[in-house]
């Protein structure tokens, strides 16, 4: 392949890729399983780049609605605390470079061609010995934003899933290798869930909060936002553990939709040893959640927030400091 060297040479280089999320915005049109989104090619393809999804302690952040803002109130919140953050998210408005930031600034052109062209380089053969690197749109700009990451020696990742979860390619932070387990801790946080993606997703609630549920891994700190129901009206809505139209009453759908995905973050957690989930009013209004050293705590926002990921340091972010990082993080999404 020829070098990326400017920006509208990197276009026209991930113009050459399968596009999902363009994909996804139809009518589905595409394969949704473990065939077209190959997380184990995937991650075999980040260790040949020194696995740098491991770089930092992560915040995953997964749902239907709130993920972007929760993760630009986030980012802004650990930058008020004086860390050096990493933020991914999808998609974008004018520019790829949108997606990447650390500490609220954008990758360069300059920078985001280097590290395209580093990861574009890649190669990986399968088992009938053919070559082949990285297959999407999705795939090349999140293993850039980690090695990105990695080379800007950010203190903490705070990263956006694309489609679902259980199949998106940010969803590889599981068994971090031995060398990189010592700087490394995963939070998943999961956002209000509602019927989207219908056609690739799953048909009911209980599969889409199956599929968000699939980025929760063993040890990782589990904390769900609250729920409430989505339906456009209780005739017309899916059931929420069958395909048959609801025929109950709305209070009724409004418990079993909580409940259900309740139930599911709740069996996830316990099949794989995350600690949690906790199920909060606030994903400020965290307190004493510890974790092989690592500590987040904090307080609602009449107070102040703690933050701690870094075993010598406890973080403290005065009301005016929190309160500003919120807006912020609201002005940004």
């Amino acid at each position: 392949m020829s070098p990326i060297r400017t920006y509208s040479e990197a276009e026209a280089f991930l113009r050459e890729f399968i596009n999902y999320e363009q994909l996804a915005g139809g009518s589905g049109g595409f394969r949704y399983d473990t065939k077209a989104f190959d997380l184990e090619r995937f991650r075999a393809l980040l260790a040949k780049l020194g696995s740098p999804q491991f770089c930092a302690p992560v915040f995953h952040v997964a749902g239907t609605k709130g993920k972007g803002s929760t993760c630009a109130i986030l980012a802004e919140i650990l930058k008020a605390a004086r860390y050096r953050v990493g933020l991914f998210t999808s998609p974008h408005i004018e520019s790829f470079r949108e997606r990447i930031q650390v500490n609220g600034i954008p990758i360069s052109e300059t920078d985001f061609c280097d590290v395209l062209d580093y990861v574009a380089r890649i190669r990986l053969k399968d088992s009938s010995g053919t070559e082949g690197g990285f297959r999407t749109v999705f795939e090349l700009l999140t293993a850039s934003a980690f090695l990105y990451f990695h080379r800007s020696a950010c203190e903490v990742l705070v990263i956006e899933t694309g489609l679902g979860g259980r199949l998106d390619a940010t969803n590889v932070f599981s068994d971090p290798p031995a060398d990189k387990q010592r700087d490394f801790a995963l939070t998943n946080i999961i956002t209000s869930i509602g019927l989207d993606h219908t056609e690739i997703l799953g048909p009911t609630i209980e599969k889409i909060a199956w599929e968000k549920a699939g980025i929760i891994h063993e040890n990782s700190l589990v904390i769900v936002a609250p729920q409430s129901c989505q339906y456009a009206s209780a005739g017309t809505a899916h059931s929420i553990r069958s395909n048959i139209p609801l025929k109950d009453s709305r209070a009724e759908n409004l418990s079993h939709w909580a409940s259900t995905i309740r139930d599911v973050m709740t069996q996830r957690a316990e099949q794989v040893g995350a600690v949690g989930p906790y199920f909060t009013e606030d994903f400020l209004q965290w307190s004493d959640v510890e974790m092989e050293g690592y500590t987040r705590q904090g307080s609602p926002l009449a107070r102040r927030c703690r933050i701690k990921l870094r075993p010598e340091a406890e973080d403290v972010i005065p009301q005016s400091g929190l309160l500003d990082a919120v807006r912020t993080g609201l002005d940004i999404r």
